[in-house]
C-alpha cells in the first residue's frame, strides 16, 4: 500500500512547485526561538520569537518564513538519529534544538559546554570523509557507511570550519544564561518546550548540510544493508515498527509476511519526502487521509469529504513527534450523500430544548454521523474513535457501548457507506435505553427511542414504524369503542407489546414516587416471559385500585386485552418501551371532544409534525 501511496505523491509532485512539501510544513515547536546574525566579534541575537499551544507565532511575522524553513531543514529523522548526543535534537550545523528542560536540570556550565562540544563534534563527523588508509598505511575496503558518508560529503562539499567554531563559541558563552532562565518547573509544560537557536544563512545552505545528514541516515541501520547484483546498496527503511525505530512506520496491515523491503537510497528519499508532506496533515490534527489516484487529501476526525472518493485510507498518529501510520485499508464506497434521505422522527413527542439535535429529513453522511455521535453517545463517539479504552464521565455503559461500536460506525461513515451498520446500532440502541430508564433519564430516553424507531425505518423499512402507529390507532380505537360494539381481541405479539407499555404506564404513572416509577419499567422490561409481566401488571393494578377508581372502562378493556393474550407470546421489549413513553391512550381525550377538530389518526398528526419541522429547518 506505501506503494500505492507512493505512486500518488509522483503525480502530485509533478504538477506542484518544486518547495510544495515545505510550503505544507507546519511549525507547531513550542518555546523559544532566536535567529543569531553573524558580527566581527561573534553573533548577536537578531530575533527572538516565543510560541505555545495558545499564542502561536502570527505568519506575518517579519523572519518567520525563515524559521520555518530552516527549522524543516533542521530536524533528526528519529530520536536514534541523533547527532553527537542525544539531548541536541538537531542535525544542521546552523541550527542548535534542545529541550528547555534537560537546559534547566543540567548539574553545571561544564555539563552544558561538554553537551555543545560532544554535538559539534559529530558534525565534524558527519563532515569528514572515509580514511582510505589502515593504521599500517596500506588501503583499506570502505564499509557501507563509509561509502554512504563519502558520497554524501562529496556532492555536499567541504564545511567551514572556522564558521563552525565561532558558532561553537557563541553557544558555549550563551547558553549558560538560558540554564538561569529555564529553572525547573517553571513552565508546566517544560518537557515539550524548546529553545531553539538558527544561524542566519541562506536556505541553500541549510538544505545542503541537511542533505549531508539524510544521505548518511537514511537507512535504518547500514549493518543490515546489503548490496545487489548490480553494486547498488539496498536496506531497510525505518517506517516499519518490525525494527522498534522512532520513525515515520506504518503497520503491515496488507502483506502476510512483517518483513519490510529492501530499498536504494533514491527510493527512500521519496519515501521520506511523500512522509514529509503526510506529517503536516497530523500535525494540523488532520488525522484521516484519503489518497486517491491524483491527490492526498487530510481530514480532521468529524469532518467528511464533499466528493465521491475510492482509494486508500490513512488513519495517522504522531509517537515521538514521529509519524505512526495506525491504519491503511481500503475506502470502496464513500459518498457524501446518503442514498435516501434519513427521517429523524419524533414519534414520541420529546421535548426538545435549543441545543438538541433537530428532527426532521437528514441527507448527508456527515449530519448523520453528527446525529448518532450526538444522540446515541452525547458527544462522545467522534473523541473516541482512535482511543485504545474508552472512558467517558466514570459512565461505564456509555463507554462500553462506545468502545463495541467505534469500529464498525468508523467503517460505515469513512470507509464503506454499504457496510451493514443495523446490527450494532440496534445492539447499542437497546443497551442505553435500558441504562437510561435505570438512570431515571426520561428525555433521553423518549430521543432513544425516536432514534431507535427512525433507524428501523431507515434500514428495514418504513412499514416497521408505521405498524407502531398503527397498531396504536387501532388500539386507541378499541378503547375508545360504545359498549355496544363488540370487542376485539389482540391478534400478533407486536400488538401485545404495545398494548403493555400503555398499560405499564398508566400504573406505574399513579405512583408518587419517582424511583418506583422507573423500578417499575425496569422491572417490566427484565421480565423474560409473558407470565412474569401479567403477574407484575396485575401487582401494579392491586395496589393502585384505590386511585382507578370503579368505573374506568378504557383502562378495563386495555387490562382484559393484555391478561387474556398469549401466555407464551415473544416479548418486545424496544415495542413495550417505544410504547410506555408515547403519548398514553388512557390520557388522552378524543379529538372530536376539541372545539373546532376533526378527528384524526395520530400518523397524520406525527406526519403533519414532520413536515412543518423539516419547513423550518
Amino acid at each position: 500500500m506505501l506503494n500505492d501511496i507512493l505512486n500518488t505523491f509522483r503525480k502530485m509532485k509533478e504538477t506542484q512547485s518544486e518547495n510544495f512539501i515545505l510550503d505544507n510544513y507546519v511549525f507547531n515547536s513550542i518555546g523559544e526561538f532566536l535567529i543569531i546574525k553573524e558580527t566581527e566579534t561573534g553573533f548577536d541575537i537578531l530575533d527572538n520569537f516565543e510560541q505555545t499551544k495558545s499564542q502561536p507565532i502570527e505568519k506575518t511575522r517579519e523572519n518567520y518564513g525563515f524559521i520555518k524553513s530552516a527549522d524543516f531543514y533542521s530536524n533528526i529523522i528519529s530520536m536514534n538519529k541523533f547527532v553527537g548526543c542525544k539531548q541536541v535534537l538537531s542535525c544542521n550545523c546552523y541550527s542548535f534544538f534542545m529541550k528547555q528542560k534537560y537546559l534547566a536540570e543540567c548539574e553545571s556550565v561544564k555539563n552544558v559546554e561538554k553537551t555543545v562540544d560532544n554535538y559539534y563534534r559529530g558534525i565534524m563527523k558527519l563532515a569528514a570523509l572515509p580514511e582510505k588508509l589502515n593504521k599500517k598505511g596500506k588501503e583499506r575496503k570502505l564499509n557501507i557507511e563509509d561509502e554512504l558518508s563519502e558520497i554524501a560529503n562529496i556532492k555536499a562539499g567541504e564545511i567551514d570550519c572556522e564558521f563552525l567554531e565561532k558558532i561553537k563559541t557563541w553557544m558555549k558563552q550563551n547558553l549558560p544564561k538560558f540554564r538561569e532562565k529555564y529553572l525547573p518547573n517553571k513552565y508546566k509544560d517544560m518537557d515539550i518546550r524548546y529553545l531553539k537557536i538558527y544561524v542566519l544563512r541562506e536556505i541553500d545552505d541549510y538544505k545542503r548540510e541537511n542533505a549531508r545528514y539524510i544521505d548518511q541516515k537514511i537507512f535504518a541501520k547500514t549493518e543490515d544493508c546489503i548490496r545487489d547484483n548490480a553494486g547498488i546498496i539496498r536496506g531497510f527503511h525505518g517506517y516499519s515498527s518490525s525494527f522498534g525505530d522512532d520513525k515515520i512506520y506504518s503497520k503491515p496491515t496488507s502483506r502476510k509476511s512483517s518483513a519490510p523491503c529492501l530499498y536504494t537510497a533514491e527510493q527512500l528519499m521519496e519515501f521520506k519526502d511523500m512522509f514529509d508532506y503526510i506529517i503536516h496533515f497530523t500535525n494540523e490534527n488532520k488525522r484521516i487521509i484519503y489518497v486517491t489516484d491524483d491527490s492526498i487529501v487530510g481530514y480532521k476526525i468529524g469532518e467528511l469529504p464533499n466528493e465521491d472518493l475510492h482509494g486508500l485510507l490513512l488513519v495517522t498518529s504522531l509517537n515521538m513527534k514521529a509519524l505512526e501510520i495506525l491504519d491503511c485499508s481500503y475506502a470502496t464506497d464513500f459518498h457524501p450523500k446518503l442514498s435516501k434521505s434519513f427521517l429523524y422522527n419524533n414519534l414520541l413527542e420529546a421535548y426538545i430544548g435549543k441545543k438538541d439535535f433537530e428532527y426532521g429529513y437528514i441527507d448527508t453522511i456527515q449530519r448523520f454521523e453528527d446525529l448518532i455521535n450526538i444522540v446515541l453517545f452525547k458527544g462522545f463517539l467522534k473523541s473516541n474513535y482512535l482511543s485504545d479504552k474508552v472512558d467517558v464521565m466514570n459512565n461505564s455503559e456509555l463507554s462500553y457501548n462506545i468502545q463495541i461500536a467505534k469500529d464498525s460506525l468508523f467503517t460505515y461513515f469513512y470507509k464503506n457507506k454499504n457496510f451493514d451498520i443495523f446490527p450494532i446500532l440496534e445492539t447499542v440502541t437497546n443497551n442505553l435505553i435500558l441504562n437510561s430508564i435505570i438512570n431515571k433519564d426520561i428525555n433521553w430516553t423518549r430521543k432513544l427511542l425516536n432514534l431507535r424507531f427512525s433507524l428501523i425505518s431507515y434500514f428495514k423499512g418504513e412499514k416497521e414504524m408505521n405498524n407502531f402507529l398503527e397498531i396504536k390507532e387501532n388500539l386507541r380505537k378499541e378503547l375508545n369503542r360504545t359498549d355496544n360494539e363488540e370487542m376485539k381481541d389482540l391478534k400478533t405479539d407486536d400488538e401485545y407489546a404495545i398494548a403493555i407499555g400503555q398499560l405499564a404506564y398508566y400504573l406505574i404513572s399513579l405512583s408518587v414516587s419517582k424511583e418506583r416509577q422507573a423500578e417499575g419499567i425496569n422491572n417490566i422490561c427484565s421480565s423474560k416471559n409473558s407470565l412474569r409481566i401479567k403477574d407484575t401488571l396485575y401487582d401494579l393494578h392491586v395496589k393502585y385500585a384505590s386511585k382507578i377508581g370503579k368505573y374506568n372502562p378504557k383502562f378495563e378493556r386495555l387490562m382484559s386485552l393484555v391478561m387474556c393474550y398469549n401466555d407464551d407470546a415473544k416479548i418486545n421489549r424496544g415495542l413495550i418501551l417505544g410504547s410506555y413513553y408515547s403519548p398514553n391512550i388512557l390520557y388522552e381525550k378524543k379529538l372530536t371532544d376539541i372545539p373546532g377538530e376533526t378527528e384524526k389518526t395520530e400518523i397524520e398528526i406525527i406526519s403533519k409534525n414532520n413536515i412543518e419541522n423539516t419547513e423550518d429547518k
